[in-house]
């Protein structure tokens, strides 16, 4: 064999031996992909968000690490509480039932979320996965998507392996899975509303509760961010002991409420106390525009996972700034009425079919606010239980009292329908308002104006410091006259800055 031959020969052998090597590396890490979830989801990663770079932390190994215990037989019941914009819905809802098809393609999910539409997206975003080439390399033809069942809200594999969606909302499908989850039970938008909370808490409890195909091996997975005291996860953490716990605050407590709990024997790594949990991700400059922008209240639920109840906690007592002279000038100064009438006095027969005599020992309550930028004066207040006609004498007072005053707030309900149609000629600047939220979440609304220090009050009034301890007991003390007064003047006139968080509120259900 000729010298140039055997050359040739072995260019030829180590172009093979590469070839071979090149295949090897591939299908090692495609193997790694199968046994390890965490291998998977940095495998799969451009699938999902093409041109997005993964920041690996060691909270993705944790939640990696519980799920795929669940795959293994070792844990049945898991809650994960986490910070909004974490990679939860993509690790929970769109990686993991995909990782899990590979092993077990007979596998039934149903998946839930408070609204069908991101239950949906998630599932849908789960599919794209499943039909991308590189997973079809993983299962190697193990297992087809059906045709005939492959919807948003339904789709079926020919290992008989089905994905369904569901919400509180949805009408019934009386269908189960081996896996029942729910991404996000609540909206953290309504999530202070009792009577939708405690609906969505029911409706975990009792019908997804009844859904698993094998109550003694089947799986639950919540993933939420804390929301309420009373919010699901609270819910299944004082009534339901047997339900593990991976808990993530943003910040570290050395001594937070709420730690993990989990079989795995897991321990937050972190150390020191306010240590983030991915400053690469989050820093402490978004850190501090999220404090700011939603309050303490939200904050401690949402990033750090440990609500407080909202009873009494909402408004503190040194975030109100007294002053002793007013300012010299205001931008504008509003009246706000609460009107409840005690139906004591006499009124004419004009108010008595609006009225239908209406008792209530409630306070009447009006105040009287001026404003300079978004800083708030609380110049004075009227407050007596009155019925119509006294209530009215005293409007008439307050407009006299302050000529400079533009508008006059009167919420159009009930009493305040009455006394509006009674002054509507009589007094100028009389102005109907409608809030579309309740009591607390008005309150909620304009906390963060509060806790910056933008709300003032006077230091010369007897009347002062009992203002101050029904604003900060609110709601657990039974007068809340004030509190609406002053909500409803404020959401009023600061609208822009409280609609903006309320707007934050609701855009993190996208998250």
């Amino acid at each position: 064999m000729t010298a140039r031959k055997m050359l040739s020969l072995d260019r030829q052998s180590r172009r093979k031996d590469k070839i071979l090597s090149t295949a090897s590396k591939e299908e090692i890490r495609l193997e790694q992909a199968r046994r390890s979830f965490s291998s998977f989801v940095k495998l799969m990663w451009p699938v999902v968000e093409p041109g997005e770079e993964l920041i690996w932390a060691w909270y993705l190994d944790a939640i990696c690490d519980h799920l795929q215990a669940i795959t293994e037989g070792k844990i049945r019941k898991l809650i994960i509480n986490m910070p909004p914009r974490f990679l939860k819905s993509t690790l929970v809802s769109v990686m993991w039932p995909a990782w899990e098809w590979i092993h077990y393609p007979h596998m039934r999910y149903l998946t839930s979320s408070y609204a069908i539409d991101l239950a949906e997206r998630d599932s849908v975003r789960s599919r794209e996965v499943m039909q991308s080439e590189l997973y079809k390399k993983l299962i190697k033809g193990s297992f087809d998507m059906s045709v005939d069942q492959n919807l948003k809200s339904r789709y079926v594999n020919s290992k008989t392996g089905w994905r369904i969606t569901t919400s509180p909302t949805s009408k019934s499908t009386g269908d189960g899975g081996n896996r029942v989850m729910c991404d996000d039970p609540h909206n953290v938008a309504t999530a202070e509303s009792d009577i939708i909370r405690q609906t969505n808490v029911t409706w975990w409890g009792r019908t997804m509760f009844s859904r698993a195909n094998n109550p003694k091996r089947d799986a639950y997975v919540i993933v939420m961010q804390r929301v309420n005291f009373n919010d699901v996860t609270g819910d299944l953490l004082e009534n339901q002991p047997d339900y593990e716990h991976l808990c993530l605050p943003m910040e570290y407590e050395v001594d937070h409420p709420h730690p993990s709990r989990t079989s795995l024997n897991f321990v937050d790594p972190r150390t020191e106390e306010g240590e983030l949990l991915c400053p690469e991700r989050f820093g402490t400059e978004e850190v501090a525009a999220a404090k700011k922008s939603l309050g303490s209240y939200a904050y401690a639920g949402q990033y750090q996972q440990r609500p407080a109840p909202a009873e009494g906690l909402i408004f503190h007592y040194d975030w109100f700034q007294m002053y002793s002279k007013t300012p010299k000038k205001f931008d504008h100064i509003t009246g706000s009425w609460d009107l409840a009438f005690t139906g004591s006095d006499e009124y004419s027969s004009r108010s008595k079919a609006a009225l239908a005599a209406v008792a209530d020992p409630a306070h009447v309550v009006g105040q009287v606010w001026g404003f300079v930028g978004s800083k708030a004066y609380l110049l004075n207040e009227y407050r007596g239980k009155w019925g119509i006609t006294n209530s009215i004498i005293q409007i008439k007072r307050m407009k006299q009292d302050y000529p400079s005053m533009g508008r006059i707030l009167i919420e159009e309900k009930a009493n305040g329908s009455a006394v509006l149609e009674l002054l509507h000629d009589e007094i100028p600047g009389l102005h109907a308002v409608n809030p579309k939220d309740g009591k607390i979440q008005r309150a909620w609304a304009v906390l963060p104006y509060v806790e910056a220090g933008d709300v003032y009050l006077p230091d010369y009034y007897s009347w002062t410091e009992d203002w101050l301890e029904e604003v900060c007991v609110f709601p657990n003390r039974k007068d809340k006259d004030r509190v609406d007064a002053m909500t409803q003047v404020l959401v009023y006139e600061l609208g822009g800055g409280c609609n903006r968080s309320l707007e934050l509120l609701r855009a993190m259900n996208q998250w």
